[in-house]
């Protein structure tokens, strides 16, 4: 049996009647012979030698018949060529579309291994619509409305880039195996991982997933593209599964975790399933996102152990040791919050903040 393989992409077009005449003079057949041992209207191997008609399953049957060569044979080359032909029509369709190529950052998205890299554009566009799951680039036109955030001038965010990193983690979610969602497990959970806060980031970034995913959240790091503008964000991928998805934008502990415990605050305070994103240089506070990052503050250090310890205002290196170590916290943790409520300035301190870089949250 002849069989063409699955993974068969010729660049051009083969009609399956070209090889059908090949093989009639192979066995010496003529056209209307074929016809009349196939009881067939010789016009219609005519056609088909003459690459004008299709080679539907009958005719196939009934080639296998007179000439032994399988069906499927056929059926296989009839489907190849009318793929062929439509990718090609489409290619041309594409070519015209190469603007989105200067809006979507596609060259960094091949570059993470997320699409395949090709230098042809149609290619290029194909494998983003592939990414994005849709025809059409026109169909995903970013609109706030359609994930849930909003871009101001100060932001200075990429769109698109942002949409293809949401994109990245709806894709990565969805080969997570989690429980169904479960408030208070949740809530035991992010209690769990605030002492997680000393261990090595090796170490506590599969545990943090571990503990998300019993209770139904699929946390995860995700590289950011340039201009993605965001350190995390929370969204549903169904009423019984959340995502928190982070990355390491910045590079520090303080930030990492001030980040992770703001995305599980809008996990557990709103039951919206609107998606929340922590977009940087926002000109106007959204009240949910006052409430996280109030649930971030207070999950790390509460007011109460705070507020003495700013208004003693000792903030040398060996007072933000000793505070931290009473938190059983990084000290850098304490540098960081210092540093966001003007207490301190971002200059100051950072040989006591932690670098973070390990697998699964890039920077």
């Amino acid at each position: 049996m002849i069989d063409v393989p699955p993974d068969y992409r010729p660049n051009r077009a083969l009609h399956p009647g070209r090889f059908l005449k090949d093989q009639l003079a192979h066995f010496g057949m003529s056209q209307r012979e074929l016809a009349e041992r196939m009881e067939r209207p010789p016009q219609v191997i005519n056609q088909i030698t003459r690459e004008k008609k299709s080679i539907t399953p009958e005719t196939a049957l009934g080639i296998e018949k007179v000439l032994g060569i399988d069906a499927q044979f056929w059926i296989n080359l009839q489907a190849v060529h009318d793929l062929v032909v439509a990718r090609m029509e489409e290619d041309e369709k594409l070519e015209l579309q190469r603007h989105w190529l200067k809006k979507i950052p596609d060259r960094k998205i091949a570059e993470f291994g997320w699409i395949e890299r090709h230098d042809r554009v149609s290619e290029r566009l194909r494998e983003l619509l592939k990414f994005f799951g849709t025809p059409s680039l026109e169909s995903l036109q970013p609109t706030t409305e359609v994930v849930g955030f909003r871009i101001t001038e100060k932001a200075k965010v990429n769109e698109w880039a942002l949409r293809a990193w949401l994109r990245r983690g709806e894709i990565e979610a969805r080969e997570v195996e989690v429980a169904g969602y479960d408030e208070q497990r949740f809530r035991d959970a992010v209690k769990e991982i605030r002492s997680l806060t000393l261990e090595d980031p090796s170490e506590y970034w599969s545990k943090m997933r571990g503990l998300c995913a019993a209770a139904g959240v699929v946390l995860l790091g995700v590289p950011h593209l340039p201009k993605t503008g965001a350190n995390g964000v929370t969204r549903w991928l169904s009423p019984k599964v959340a995502i928190i998805q982070l990355n390491l934008r910045y590079g520090t502990a303080d930030i990492f975790w001030f980040t992770f415990f703001h995305e599980a605050g809008h996990v557990l305070q709103h039951e919206t399933k609107r998606t929340f994103v922590d977009l940087k240089g926002e000109e106007r506070r959204n009240p949910d996102e006052d409430e996280a990052d109030a649930f971030a503050r207070e999950s790390l250090i509460t007011r109460d152990e705070w507020e003495p310890f700013v208004t003693n205002g000792d903030f040398s290196s060996s007072s933000i040791r000793s505070f931290a170590s009473s938190q059983e916290l990084h000290p850098g943790i304490v540098v960081g919050r210092l540093q966001r409520e003007g207490q301190l300035p971002y200059n100051q301190r950072n040989t006591l903040k932690q670098r973070l870089k390990f697998v699964g949250v890039a920077s």
